[in-house]
């Protein structure tokens, strides 16, 4: 008996159940099945609006938002120029400094050793060229630079100098104008007490020495007041200034 079994056709009742799977297949619309993850919001979408593009009016130039700012197409289209011409000077300054490290490098300097070199060579060049023309040793243009050049430095010492004369002169006045400043009285020298200048003369502040006249003042009228006050004679003392002026008067006739 032969037990070999023929797995090359597949059993007569397993057809049935496919093909009707494929009869139910055959009348579903693809419209009407879920998307992928939306079978709780498919419904709750048939209600919900798309919001509507805005477009700009008929005749409106139209405007973009970059970095919060509304800006216009001219806008965008100079700001994109102005980067682009920015990016070909970095380029290009990028390029010139590596050439000229290059050339510094051949020579065996530091980028500015080559330059100061080539500054040298320029002035040179410059002297060669102008003691051509006016006929005469390359010599005396040099010693005509260096003239000037010392002239210049002089002129340029004396005018920091003379700066520096006027900063002084403003920080040292600068006190006496906050005096008349604050006490315009004083402009006139001769409203200006001795006691007051001598303190000034010894170092002390102008408006410090000012008011500390003008409080030794105050005290000196409360001084007196209270003088004044505690008389015999004052009628703010006693009250009775009419009768000792009287009693006083009658005393005289006795010569008392």
């Amino acid at each position: 008996m032969d037990e070999t079994m023929d797995f090359s056709q597949a059993p007569e009742d397993s057809a049935e159940p496919e093909q009707e799977f494929l009869d139910d297949t055959e009348n579903l619309d693809l419209e009407d099945l879920p998307l992928f993850g939306d079978e709780e919001s498919s419904e709750e979408g048939e209600d919900a609006e798309e919001p509507e593009e805005e477009f700009p009016e008929e005749g409106q130039e139209p405007t973009f938002e970059i970095n919060g700012q509304q800006m216009s197409l001219e806008d965008v289209n100079r700001s994109f120029g102005y980067a682009q011409r920015a990016a070909r000077e970095v380029l290009q300054l990028r390029q010139d400094t590596a050439l000229l490290d290059d050339y510094a490098r051949l020579a065996g300097m530091s980028r500015q050793e080559y330059l100061s070199a080539l500054a040298q060579n320029l002035q040179e060049a410059k002297i060669q060229r102008e003691a051509q023309m006016k006929g005469v040793e390359p010599e005396a243009i040099r010693q005509q630079i260096q003239i000037r050049q010392q002239q210049e430095q002089a002129l340029l010492q004396q005018q920091r100098q003379l700066q520096a004369q006027e900063q002084a002169r403003a920080a040292r006045l600068a006190p006496y104008r906050e005096l008349i400043s604050r006490y315009p009285q004083l402009q006139n020298p001769a409203n200006l007490p001795p006691q007051v200048a001598a303190q000034i003369q010894q170092g002390v502040h102008p408006v410090v020495a000012y008011q500390d006249f003008i409080l030794s003042q105050q005290q000196i009228e409360a001084q007196k007041q209270i003088i004044r006050e505690k008389s015999p004679g004052s009628a703010a003392g006693t009250g009775n200034g009419d009768l000792d002026g009287a009693l006083a008067a009658f005393m005289s006739v006795f010569n008392e």
